[in-house]
């Protein structure tokens, strides 16, 4: 690995030496100093402890995969724009077409990351096989009870396959700790589009729990693979989303209406075209 010259400058710039970083990170000169040159990866909690003394974003220890084999700059230029997004955003709903597995895989890992990092409770629906590739991607950066503690992963198979009384019982059974003041981020997998699917009865289970529900602050992610949507149903449902994203970039729906003030937004489309 190469030397983190990053690093090395945000040490310089508060005039501290290794040894002075080391002891306030609570680690010996030696670790720090194989930090700096690029031997060793911290672990999340020294990450954490040296990116609060020398004042930056600790994800910097963690970066972002490239999986572009184009080379192009732009497009690194602008997978690094959406983690942007991500750290900026605290509710909303977001369609994301994507074309590239590697690349969506990347942009769920690196959503999640920016959603622990606030400790905002997470629901993951996906397919197993994603679900795994995700996991060991976190457990290589944070501890399992960190993962654990906030997000809860779902088999979009099994969600699908049980019956609307079966997944109303399967949320009651999480107890989920929230309150009005709550806020819970969303990321899911779909396949096509239901009237009444795993979605709307989350939002009802919500409010039949305790109508304060009704407000709490949702950031919504609902991913597609682009070749499975037609651009007819593309067009329609851009009116649901306030952004489109896509591997690359996050946009704007020019089409979007903010109808619907619960932030758990009727998005179920039959596919007609």
């Amino acid at each position: 690995m190469m030397k983190r010259e990053w690093l090395i400058q945000a040490r310089k710039s508060k005039k501290l030496t290794q040894e002075q970083v080391a002891a306030q990170s609570f680690i010996d000169r030696g670790y720090y100093s194989q930090i700096e040159n690029g031997k060793r990866n911290p672990g999340p909690s020294v990450a954490l402890n040296i990116a609060k003394i020398l004042e930056f974003d600790p994800m910097l220890f963690f970066p972002y995969k490239n999986t572009d084999t184009s080379n192009n700059p732009e497009n690194k230029q602008a997978q690094h724009s959406i983690i942007d997004f991500y750290k900026n955003i605290s509710k909303g709903n977001i369609l994301y077409l994507y074309n590239d597995k590697s690349n969506y895989l990347n942009n769920a890992v690196h959503f999640l990351l920016t959603r622990l990092e606030i400790d905002q409770y997470c629901f993951f629906i996906d397919h197993h096989q994603n679900i795994q590739s995700i996991l060991l991607e976190l457990e290589n950066i944070l501890p399992k009870s960190k993962i654990k503690q906030n997000i809860i992963f779902m088999d979009s198979k099994i969600m699908y396959d049980n019956t609307p009384i079966n997944t109303i019982n399967f949320f009651q059974s999480l107890q989920l700790p929230l309150t009005n003041d709550s806020s819970i981020c969303i990321w899911s997998s779909e396949e096509k589009y239901f009237h009444d699917d795993w979605l709307s009865l989350l939002k009802k289970y919500f409010q039949s729990v305790n109508t304060e529900y009704s407000s709490i602050q949702t950031l919504l992610v609902r991913s597609y693979d682009a070749f499975s949507i037609s651009a007819a149903l593309h067009i329609k449902i851009m009116r649901d989303y306030q952004y489109l994203m896509t591997d690359y970039e996050i946009v704007e729906s020019p089409l979007y209406s903010a109808s619907d003030k619960f932030m758990l937004p009727s998005l179920f489309l039959q596919d007609n075209s």
